[in-house]
């Protein structure tokens, strides 16, 4: 028995303690059922910022304010084009200036507090407009922000305070670098176009339409990101773009039979790329890029082009180095 003892002291039995036992969990399902969804699935993805710009018709500003809150809202769903119906999302988001009957009510506040309300969405306006100033500060603010579908049943707002965020730094669009640029001459790092370089060069040479593919996306995406990279190199890192939420096809094969299009979040050169790959006449920049793309390949260098010009860029000249 001794002996015994013995040698069961030569054991040791280690537990872990509770808080160490790492538990499965187990994936919720974020379909969208019913309005309180919204405040379950709040920044499920990750994303909760608005870009916001002062306009001279408060009305439309209202509108794409409201617009770009739902388009985060069902951004966080599977089934998202239910929620854009549900919401009355305007996919092209042209309001043109017309009063929209929206089936969701926003109340804004400057803290998680009922006595910081700032009001609907045309007090929240006012507020960022003054909060923004006039100085071209490039900044953004934190809020929150409470809901309520318009329906019968619906008489209060949700009892949670989300958290949003607001910004003064653009979306990409056109024109988006006006007034902005300090020299004449952007320096694209060779770095950025080698691979897209070397596709032009298998492909005959000559940068056309037909290399305007999803299959070359990834290397037309980082060389636009070289392009946007030289121009805030030149403004001493002053320029800054948003990423944005963008209605584009779903390329995930897992998910894209069900979910053909959806509300993606969406690089500064990712938003470009679909700029590109869906305008199709001479004013648009699609034109304009594959001119840019195939001088830039063949001379290394292109002044006054278009393509600068849709950006906001009149007169400038990039090179690759």
């Amino acid at each position: 028995m001794k002996k015994l003892l013995t040698i069961l002291t030569g054991f040791t039995i280690t537990l872990a303690p509770v808080s160490q036992i790492v538990s499965c969990k187990i994936t919720e399902n974020n379909t969208y059922s019913k309005s309180s969804d919204i405040e379950k699935f709040w920044l499920y993805k990750s994303q909760n910022t608005v870009v916001f710009s002062e306009s001279s018709d408060d009305e439309t500003d209202k509108n794409y304010i409201n617009n770009e809150i739902k388009k985060l809202i069902s951004f966080n769903f599977k089934n998202q084009e239910e929620v854009n119906d549900e919401l009355d999302i305007n996919l092209d988001n042209e309001v043109n200036g017309e009063k929209l009957d929206d089936k969701i009510e926003f109340e804004f506040y400057s803290t998680a507090n009922e006595k910081t309300i700032i009001g609907d969405t045309s007090k929240l306006k006012e507020y960022l407009v003054k909060e923004f100033g006039i100085d071209d500060i490039l900044t953004t603010k934190s809020l929150y922000f409470k809901y309520k579908l318009k329906v019968e049943t619906e008489s209060k707002f949700n009892s949670t305070f989300l958290e949003i965020k607001f910004t003064n730094k653009p979306k990409m669009k056109e024109n988006v670098f006006k007034d902005k640029a300090l020299l004449t001459e952007s320096k694209i790092n060779t770095y950025f176009f080698n691979d897209l370089q070397a596709i032009i060069k298998e492909k005959g040479g000559t940068f056309n339409k037909s290399l305007l593919d999803n299959k070359n996306k990834a290397e037309i995406v980082f060389f636009i990101k070289g392009i946007l990279d030289s121009i805030k190199d030149i403004n001493d890192k002053k320029v800054e773009i948003s990423n944005s939420i963008e209605w584009v096809k779903n390329t995930n094969k897992h998910t894209a039979n069900a979910r053909p299009m959806e509300w993606s979040s969406l690089t500064p050169e990712e938003t470009l790329y679909e700029l590109i790959l869906n305008s199709n006449e001479i004013t648009e920049p699609q034109k304009s890029f594959i001119d840019f793309t195939d001088k830039i390949y063949k001379e290394k260098k292109f002044a006054n082009s278009d393509f600068a010009t849709w950006l906001g860029l009149t007169g400038k000249t990039f090179v690759v180095g």
